[in-house]
């Protein structure tokens, strides 16, 4: 088995003697150094890829290439694998081309022949230094991954897709390159895999792991559950526990093997096996994590089977959890010292201004109670914890600052009656509490729900009685009927006897009764009434103890569509408008260009030429008036691009030789390529007018977007907020309407532009809110 602490060196010169020596000298020298030899390139390079060396010494004269060619094929796939050059003569200029290539360190033959123990010295540092920076990027990439797992457990919505997200999520990292989780069969004593990812090539199918004494029972997955530790095989190749496996394993790139259990108390739920692509690849330390790594599975499988027994129950309040206009938090409160979020609706991010990742697992108590309800939280808990169902007024940070809000907290049990789970509904209070607005509550969060939501609700039984209905369905529907009186009828003779609300009656009923049959989630279905008022409707289909049920929501959008009809007739007119005038202008002002060129072929006039530039600036400006009109803030899918690679093919559009671009920083944005050439070809031509031909712009990222600045005179202070509207400009020859576009241009991909002062003194352009990718 392969020493962790050794150093591997292969050597390639074409002297096989001195190869012979220089091997000797290094190994009796150091105890700790192992040499192999090469004696051309290609044999080195095949080497390095089979044996992966922690150094390479290689002479400056090779067969057929240099040393340092050598070097730079090297370095295409192993940018950091300490390298250090021999050659026969003392030449500077080898150096420096060796250390310029990346070679490590330059030493003479005879320096290294003669004085072995500096060869030995330059070797061991640069070793040294080699496994302590990769050790710190195993510590991190580790940590990493750990991290990653833990945010997959907590985002798991079953035992299987958490094992299969692990599995993936380990092979997809580096040295990794395949997972697979199993459990005992008690009856055969074979682990039996359940999930995997991974470069696999069907060696589970090949190959059988036990927990008995026999060979398949010794290996690491065998001995991870048998004795209930992080078991490991360091050197596949040369390990003799692992022989049953070996040759499957090698065939497919596995060097090392580690196995931990998968345990929660005195419940075993299985293990997890790792194959890594290089011996000795799990570290002490390593090692130590994938067994705390085995207790969060462990953990997470445990809470997931929990959650199981939960499921049928909770699937009763989905539809109703999804779509409530006030904040929902899910607590799992199975941990009585810890009650951790769960799951929020899209309304606690819209009121509390957390994001679903910034509070889910976190404890409740960490991520909204404030300080001075500690104490109250705490009694809350304990009454959750025993099953109390909690109607009461607190305070909660949210990221504006405390709120009031009305607190219902609606636990729920397992199997056992304990309740495991519960649901915290906040009604935001801070307002209406000055008012002292009566709030009526049922005592299930069915009616809390309904009675409150700002649309109407109707919900069905399996044999379509009306279990539950609002006041606001009369009110959205124009029927005069509160839900009260509609409790206990038939549906489908309740929607019979309003089908004349509808433009459409028989469309209304056969969608209905679509909706039923297929019983598929269904949203925002329009429906127009008689009166041309529009209605959306959700359709959500669930489960109650007693059978299926069916929740209908509907929704008055007729003042949106009548506002949205209106903008929409209103753009097509502008652009119909400007179409027009920009055909009526530039035809005649196209005309009069024309007849000037020709005049100033026969005349040279300094007034024609400025007759020139007035009519060339008319035209920029009709073409400018023409995309203001034109564009809007509609743009098509955004997209990944470059912002060097744009920035440079935008400045060869400006008119200037003398001008100079420079790329600060690079960065990978979400825009829309052909509006975001736009917005930087007229920046660049707005710093051209008003800097000069031989301006400097700089163009750089931002912590959330990038900036586009330049040299020039800047603009003033007091001109900077209005610089952005049309027709505004600081040069007589401009058209007042390159930034107008800019901010237009931004204000479609909902950027953020602020314009202000660069380091030099000219204008700097800062866009914000802009969606960035690493490189």
């Amino acid at each position: 088995m392969a020493d962790p602490d050794g150093i591997d060196i292969l050597h390639v010169d074409d002297d096989p003697e001195f190869l012979s020596v220089v091997a000797d000298l290094l190994e009796k020298a150091e105890s700790r150094i192992t040499v192999q030899t090469a004696t051309t390139t290609s044999e080195g390079i095949e080497q390095i890829e089979a044996a992966a060396p922690d150094c390479v010494v290689a002479d400056y004269e090779l067969p057929g290439e240099t040393g340092i060619e050598f070097l730079q094929t090297i370095r295409e796939t192993h940018p950091n694998l300490p390298f250090i050059m021999l050659t026969g003569r003392g030449n500077e200029d080898v150096a420096s081309d060796a250390i310029a290539a990346g070679a490590t360190d330059y030493l003479q033959k005879k320096t290294a022949f003669e004085h072995h123990q500096v060869l030995i010295n330059r070797i061991t540092n640069a070793v040294e230094q080699y496994h302590a920076t990769r050790r710190a990027s195993d510590l991190q990439r580790i940590r990493n991954l750990v991290n990653d797992i833990n945010q997959a457990l907590v985002r798991a919505e079953s035992r299987s897709a958490a094992e299969t997200r692990v599995c993936e999520i380990i092979s997809d990292a580096d040295p990794y390159r395949f997972a697979w989780i199993g459990g005992v069969d008690e009856a055969t004593q074979e682990v039996i895999p359940r999930a995997s990812a991974g470069i696999e090539a069907a060696y589970l199918d090949a190959i059988t792991v036990t927990v008995d004494e026999t060979a398949t029972g010794r290996g690491p997955g065998g001995t991870a559950i048998r004795d209930q530790r992080v078991a490991v095989s360091q050197d596949v190749s040369d390990d003799p526990t692992f022989e049953p496996w070996r040759d499957e394993a090698l065939e497919r790139g596995y060097k090392a093997v580690a196995a931990t259990p998968l345990a929660y108390e005195e419940t075993l739920y299985g293990e997890l096996v790792v194959y890594a692509d290089r011996p000795n690849a799990f570290t002490k330390h390593e090692q130590q994590l994938l067994s705390e790594l085995g207790d969060d599975i462990g953990h997470a499988i445990h809470s997931l089977e929990l959650q199981a027994s939960l499921r049928e129950e909770r699937n009763r309040h989905q539809a109703l959890f999804a779509n409530a206009p006030t904040p929902v938090i899910a607590v799992d409160q199975t941990d009585p010292e810890y009650h951790r979020i769960i799951d929020v609706n899209e309304a606690f991010t819209d009121v509390f201004g957390y994001s679903a990742d910034q509070v889910i697992g976190s404890d409740v108590a960490d991520a909204v109670v404030p300080k001075e309800g500690l104490e109250e939280h705490k009694q809350y808990r304990q009454r959750a914890l025993a099953g109390d169902s909690i109607i009461s007024e607190v305070k909660r940070e949210t990221a504006t600052g405390v709120r009031e809000f009305l607190l219902h907290v609606i636990p729920f049990g397992t199997a056992d009656d304990d309740p495991a789970y519960t649901f915290a509904w906040y009604t935001d209070i801070t307002e209406r509490k000055a008012r002292k607005q009566e709030l009526e509550r049922t005592n299930t969060v069915l009616q809390t729900m309904v009675d409150n939501l700002p649309m109407g609700v109707l919900i069905e039984d399996a044999d379509r009685e009306i279990i539950l209905a609002n006041d606001q369905l009369g009110e959205t529907l124009g029927v005069p009927i509160d839900g009260e009186e509609l409790i206990g009828r038939d549906c489908a003779r309740a929607a019979k006897e309003i089908q004349h609300r509808f433009a459409e009656p028989e469309q209304f009923i056969e969608k209905t009764e679509t909706h039923l049959q297929q019983r598929d989630f269904v949203t925002n279905e329009e429906l127009v009434l008689a009166d041309d008022s529009v209605v959306e409707r959700d359709y959500a289909p669930y489960t109650l103890p007693s059978g299926q049920a069916s929740l209908w929501l509907y929704r008055d959008v007729t003042e949106q569509k009548q506002r949205e009809q209106a903008l929409q007739h209103q753009n097509e007119r502008l652009e119909e408008y400007a179409n027009i005038v920009a055909h009526d202008l530039r035809n005649p002002l196209n005309t009069a260009y024309g007849q000037l060129q020709l005049a100033q072929n026969e005349f040279d006039s300094e007034r024609l030429s400025r007759a020139s530039g007035s009519i060339q600036r008319g035209l920029d400006l009709v073409d400018d008036m023409l995309t203001l009109a034109q564009q809007g803030d509609d743009v098509d899918t955004l997209r990944p691009v470059a912002l060097d690679t744009e920035a440079t093919h935008c400045w060869e559009t400006v008119a200037t030789e003398t001008g100079t671009l420079e790329i600060a920083s690079d960065v990978t944005i979400e825009a829309d390529p052909s509006r975001f050439r736009q917005l930087l070809e007229n920046l660049f031509r707005n710093a051209v007018d008003h800097g000069g031909a031989d301006v400097t712009v700089r163009v750089g990222a931002l912590s959330d977007g990038f900036y586009v600045e330049d040299d020039g005179d800047g603009i003033p202070e007091d001109r900077r907020e209005s610089v952005f509207e049309a027709g505004s400009s600081g040069d007589t020859d401009g058209t007042g309407f390159g930034l107008a576009i800019v901010k237009q241009i931004a204000r479609a991909m909902e950027w953020e532009v602020a314009v202000t002062a660069s380091d030099d003194g000219g204008a700097r352009f800062e866009f914000r809110n802009v969606v960035t990718h690493e490189e």
